[in-house]
């Protein structure tokens, strides 16, 4: 028994690196500074950290060979990436290269997790997840959010210390899905309301249209009286239009015109799949987008892919994405794809050396392997 607790206390040396290594190069130190190259520094201080985490694992564990080829093949989509870039411009696609080598470790520290590892990296995951959503409230509580404003009302979006406005939606949204679902979390116990009303409160205050439908239809899955869901929502809709009595203001608060063309997306797509078009077999690649737009991607998964990797690079993809769902209960499909869904309106790749696609591997690796914990 007291073997068994202190190999409990050794696998945090090397599963907290892994986790912290793979949030740090997300996040921002803009509430507090202003800090010279600080995308470059935390990115080179989460990496480090996160190699430590896996030598850790490998010292202790061991090197597994048929893990470590699996975790290639499962991340071969970000070496077709890091080829295109090469062949774009070989003098600036090293960071890529070294993407694709943290991708690859990513998942091979999932595919050597157990099922208890599952519980110690979720609730690890959970616990960040609450800190950054704690944050960005207590930003709009004491008015030194520095996020988008919203029209009108001019309330200051949550932003928190998560380098990204729309990423930190996302990840408030993941927070809210693990507190809702998984049954295996040690802290909550009778805080859990106060957690997910924080949660809830920095979702929406994130302005990011997506998750609020993504939540909604969390609320709606997980409750057994989804009747009761739909009319709290239309209840809700009518009071709110009665109260505002204004669709043009209503429109303005929430940039509704903007729900016609995507929010601009469908410029940026329309001008995507005519780049990709210019290389379709391995991709103009993702040097390239800066040439003809502010963003660094297209703000969609599959034609970021076409672009970055072309044809091979999707299929590679898909193939990928296949393979991790395939050892899923059919009843967890619906709820993982509201985990993937937002992926489709702003880019995050499984297995990505940031808090979105570490997350997401995390929620798909804990379904497989301790499905039983999960609603």
């Amino acid at each position: 028994m007291e073997k068994s607790y202190q190999d409990q206390n050794l696998k945090y040396f090397y599963i907290f690196p892994c986790v912290l290594g793979c949030f740090i190069p997300t996040l921002t130190l803009q509430l507090l500074f202003e800090l010279p190259s600080e995308r470059i520094l935390l990115k080179s201080i989460g990496t480090s950290i996160f190699l430590v985490g896996i030598f850790l694992l490998v010292t202790m564990k061991g090197l597994n060979l048929k893990n470590l080829m699996a975790s290639f093949v499962m991340t071969s989509f970000f070496y077709i990436f890091a080829f295109s870039s090469f062949l774009y411009d070989s003098s600036q696609s090293l960071n890529h290269l070294l993407r694709a080598c943290l991708a690859t470790l990513i998942c091979y520290f999932f595919l050597e997790a157990s099922k208890n590892d599952l519980k110690i990296i979720l609730n690890i995951v959970f616990v960040l997840l609450f800190l950054i959503a704690l944050v960005g409230v207590l930003s709009i509580l004491f008015n030194f959010s520095n996020g988008e404003k919203f029209p009108i009302l001019n309330i200051a979006s949550t932003k928190s210390i998560v380098f990204e406005q729309n990423v930190y939606g996302i990840a408030t949204f993941f927070l809210l899905f693990i507190c809702t679902r998984y049954k295996q979390i040690k802290y909550l116990g009778s805080i859990k309301y106060l957690v997910t009303l924080i949660g809830i409160v920095a979702l929406l205050f994130s302005f990011y249209r997506t998750v609020y439908l993504c939540l909604m239809a969390l609320l709606f899955i997980n409750s057994s009286k989804k009747v009761f869901w739909l009319i709290f929502f239309s209840t809700l809709l009518f009071f709110y239009l009665i109260y505002f009595n204004n669709l043009e203001l209503i429109s303005e608060i929430f940039k509704l015109e903007q729900i016609s063309n995507l929010t601009g997306r469908v410029e940026m797509y329309t001008l995507g799949w005519e780049l990709f078009l210019e290389n379709p077999i391995i991709g103009l690649s993702e040097l390239s987008i800066p040439y003809y737009l502010q963003f660094t991607t297209f703000h969609n998964l599959f034609l970021d892919t076409l672009i970055f990797g072309g044809v091979i690079g999707l299929v590679l993809l898909i193939m990928s994405y296949m393979l991790l769902l395939q050892r899923l209960d059919v009843k967890h499909y619906t709820p993982l794809l509201l985990v993937l869904l937002p992926s489709l309106l702003n880019t995050f790749y499984i297995f990505g050396p940031n808090i979105l696609g570490f997350s997401a591997a995390a929620l798909i690796f804990s379904h497989q392997i301790e499905k039983e914990n999960w609603k």
